[in-house]
């Protein structure tokens, strides 16, 4: 066999064993009762197996796994068919989420701190985390970040970057940027216009280098 070939053997035994060692490889075990919680969730289970899946997850959340936190604080933040919404249990699993620079919590825990909802009211926090949020990708962080920065007392209004964040939310399809937008537009001043069109095109390059693959959902 000439050397070439032997070589081309020697690599293809090596990706059969890796591929080998990632089938046999044993599930981690907060992924099993993850996956496993949200199977027993699923058609209409009783209260006793509702209460058991949360549990379960509620467990696997406090061990830092991540998707746990995230399901948790999204379904109580939202409600579905089998869980009713609860601001307060979604807090802490939304605050976990955020801290671990996930894109729809960071939006959601400066929402519900600009609204007071699970947790009390702190506009600072507020303004902080939807700049986080909307700085790593989330269309409707933007879009929220932008509504705050224009409605602010005048001594502390932002007007040419909170038109630059909904211009840039309105880009990616938030219903939110665009419906505030259409509330404002017309009354933009000409001589700004220059220097939001500047400050826009700054904001897509430091996003696109920050975030190459855009994060969160489009929300309506």
């Amino acid at each position: 066999m000439t050397k070439p070939a032997q070589l081309a053997c020697f690599f293809i035994s090596c990706l059969s064993a890796v591929s080998l060692a990632q089938e046999i490889a044993p599930e981690n075990p907060q992924d099993t009762v993850y996956r496993e919680s949200l199977a027993a969730l699923k058609g209409t289970p009783d209260s006793t197996e509702i209460e058991n899946a949360l549990a379960a997850l509620a467990e696997n959340a406090s061990k830092g796994h991540p998707a746990s936190e995230l399901w948790l604080g999204q379904v109580f933040y939202q409600g579905s068919k089998v869980i009713p919404k609860d601001h307060k249990r979604a807090f802490p699993f939304i605050k976990a989420a955020a801290l671990r620079n996930d894109p729809w919590a960071m939006n959601a825990f400066a929402t519900m701190q600009e609204y007071g909802q699970g947790t009390e009211r702190d506009a600072g926090m507020a303004l902080n985390w939807y700049r986080l949020a909307a700085t790593s990708g989330h269309p409707r962080a933007m879009a929220n970040l932008g509504r705050i920065l224009i409605s602010r007392p005048a001594n502390s209004r932002d007007h040419i970057e909170g038109c630059a964040w909904l211009y840039l939310s309105r880009e990616l399809k938030d219903g939110v940027g665009s419906r505030t937008l259409e509330q404002i537009e017309a009354g933009i001043p000409a001589g700004n216009a220059r220097k939001i069109q500047d400050l826009l095109n700054e904001l897509r390059v430091r996003i696109q280098t920050t975030n190459p693959v855009q994060h969160g959902a489009t929300e309506e």
